[in-house]
């Protein structure tokens, strides 16, 4: 039997379509979106029809659909109302120099990580800026995991609630472990990836940007190494660096200090 949706329920139903193409980079057919959204299979098809139409979704040879370009767009109009950004670019370009390896700027929004703005080192020994777009959920990447911990309590309990998938053998896919996680970052003020949304990842770490009320507004993050051992060496400076733009933002503890 059809049943007539509100707008209101339309208009939700395309978000979450839009949710769950943007968790999954390489892309849902008719049936695994049907099923994430538990929906019936003619639903989908429908719906993902509608936005390849209107220019919203890409559709390849395989069937598989992916957001269109045009997010991407409006992601980077969306990020130039961000002031962090333009506080924290000049500190990461510098840091990004002195030691020689790339950094990521991301925020978070809901329960993903987005990946805004890429820095990294040139022959020229200056830092290259790079606009990028993906979105990460928040508890499988380093970035996501250091505004998590010194999010609101609410904030990380949502998240814990679940539900937690397994994208890799390493990830913290269970209340306990993501709450084990949380601890040791608090504690340590920084978060290590080691591989958790992508098997073959290279290991990366972050730290928060506290705003000067105390709560992370985004997270700094030096990625691209082959080991634990090559990014711990790195992780004083990363701390210092998100202690300077915390402190440009109006925070005047150390991210250390923290406790929410």
């Amino acid at each position: 039997m059809f049943t007539m949706l509100t707008m209101a329920e339309a208009l939700k139903r395309i978000v979450h379509a839009f949710d769950l193409l943007c968790e999954n980079p390489r892309g849902l057919s008719v049936t695994e979106l049907a099923d994430k959204m538990g929906t019936s299979k003619s639903t989908s098809s429908r719906l993902l029809a509608s936005l390849v139409e209107a220019g919203l979704v890409e559709r390849d040879d395989a069937q598989r659909h992916f957001l269109d370009v045009r997010f991407w767009t409006w992601g980077v109009q969306a990020a130039r109302r961000l002031a962090v950004l333009d506080i924290a670019r000049p500190h990461i370009a510098v840091a990004v120099k002195e030691c020689d390896n790339p950094a990521y700027i991301a925020v978070v929004r809901g329960d993903q990580t987005i990946y805004l703005e890429s820095l990294t080192p040139s022959s020229k020994g200056e830092a290259m800026f790079n606009v990028v777009s993906y979105a990460v959920p928040v508890y499988a990447c380093a970035p996501g995991k250091a505004i998590l911990a010194f999010s609101a309590e609410e904030v990380r309990e949502s998240v814990l609630r679940g539900p937690l998938r397994k994208f890799t053998p390493r990830t913290l896919a269970t209340r306990e472990d993501l709450s084990r996680e949380i601890e040791t970052i608090r504690e340590q003020g920084y978060a290590v990836n080691r591989g958790e949304y992508y098997d073959n990842a290279h290991y990366a770490a972050a730290v928060p940007i506290l705003a000067q009320d105390g709560l992370p507004v985004a997270a700094v993050c030096f990625y691209g190494f082959r080991d634990e051992e090559s990014l711990l060496k790195l992780v004083p400076r990363l701390l210092e660096l998100g202690r300077v733009i915390s402190s440009s933002l109006g925070y005047n503890r150390q991210v250390s200090q923290f406790v929410g």
